[in-house]
């Protein structure tokens, strides 16, 4: 069943639950990290036809001689997924679907090597906030936009994972036009069924710019304060340089007509700042932010990248952005 919410400002998603009446799909997922195990191994364990791309010799030669491990964080079980594991995208591969689930600086060359294949759906699960015309450049109307709804971290060859609650964070699905096309319900359906709450987002680009401009606030924060979220929280000046950091990118976004997605994001406007300071420090002092400040200390150089996009938004919009400037130097300072 699909269930549609029409206010396309705030209740902006389509729910999805998967029909058993769905065919096998021939699914080629693109980087076996953490996000990409997760993903191929649970949508193989619901029943689709998975095959692996890992670039990485020494993770390769791991998926290949323990399959796909992965573990749910909170649960004392271990699932082995054997799948076809490839080290390169085949010019003439035939899949129904490429799920791309990689970082932002390695995105130019999966285009350029999935552009000439016949796949005829290309879903990139990949930060952007530069909007979906990167993609639809490279390979057309064949390309889909999407976000992960998922975390974890790896030890060894063994990935444990966590999907948060559907109203944090869901597996976000969008057409390029904001269409709710057959294919993009379709693989709504596909990762339902295998675990993943989806939700198909009229507009997934003004989802993506909210969503970067949160993180990368936050990350640049974290490597201010030298990767600790707890040093963050009791750092009050560092703490209200990100909040400023996040209301600005967000006041830029509102001056390029791009609404702030989801609704209630927009509390970091409306809200009382030192509220929001207060309640921002707790969060990144608890255990709930210890996943996340592990994935934030692990992705740098998309940080640093998806912050350059977001500076070249805010030139564009001509909003100045002081304290997020500021952020991102003194990140760059800490890291020397």
């Amino acid at each position: 069943m699909v269930k549609f919410l029409p206010n396309k400002r705030t209740l902006l998603y389509v729910y999805c639950s998967a029909s058993r009446e769905d065919r096998q799909m021939r699914v080629l997922v693109i980087g076996a990290g953490v996000l990409g195990t997760a993903y191929a191994a649970k949508l193989a364990q619901a029943g689709q036809d998975v095959t692996v791309v890992e670039r990485s010799p020494q993770r390769l030669a791991q998926i290949r001689e323990h399959g796909l491990v992965i573990e749910k964080i909170g649960e004392d079980r271990q699932d082995c997924v054997r799948v076809p594991a490839l080290d390169r995208i085949d010019a003439g591969a035939e899949f129904d679907v490429a799920i791309a689930i990689v970082r932002k600086p390695h995105l130019d060359a999966v285009l350029a090597e999935l552009a000439p294949t016949p796949i005829p759906t290309l879903l990139f699960m990949v930060s952007n906030a530069q909007g979906p015309r990167v993609l639809v450049d490279a390979v057309g109307e064949r390309a889909l936009a999407g976000f992960p709804g998922a975390g974890g971290e790896r030890a060894g060859h063994v990935v444990r994972y966590r999907i948060p609650p559907r109203f944090m964070q869901q597996t976000m699905l969008g057409e390029p036009d904001g269409s709710r096309s057959d294919r993009v319900r379709q693989l709504a359906s596909m990762f339902d069924a295998a675990g993943f709450s989806a939700a198909v987002c009229p507009d997934l680009d003004a989802w993506l710019k909210s969503h970067e401009s949160f993180v990368a606030a936050t990350a640049n924060a974290t490597y201010a304060a030298g990767g600790d979220a707890h040093r963050l929280a009791h750092d009050p000046e560092l703490l209200r340089l990100c909040v400023r950091s996040i209301q600005e990118l967000y006041a830029t976004l509102d001056a390029l007509r791009v609404p702030v997605l989801p609704g209630w994001f927009r509390l970091w406007q409306r809200l009382p700042r030192r509220a929001i300071e207060f309640s921002f420090g707790r969060f990144l002092d608890s255990a709930a932010w210890e996943l996340g400040t592990s994935q934030i200390n692990s992705m740098r150089d998309e940080v640093e990248l998806i912050s350059q996009e977001l500076l070249h938004l805010a030139d564009t919009a001509g909003t100045p952005a002081p304290a997020f400037r500021e952020l991102v130097n003194r990140s760059k300072t800490e890291q020397l």
